[in-house]
């Protein structure tokens, strides 16, 4: 059984989506949770 990396996505710019779709395809990531650039924003990250 392959144990899963989990990881949690800061999204900021077009490239974002990009790299999104190549780890939500793969299996062998897990992800806990997406900040999307707004939202960064918001709280100075």
């Amino acid at each position: 059984m392959i144990r899963k990396l989990k990881i949690g996505y800061f999204a900021d710019g077009p490239w974002s989506h990009n790299a999104f779709v190549k780890i939500v395809n793969d299996d062998r990531f897990d992800i806990r949770f997406i900040v999307p650039e707004m939202i960064q924003k918001m709280i100075h990250f």
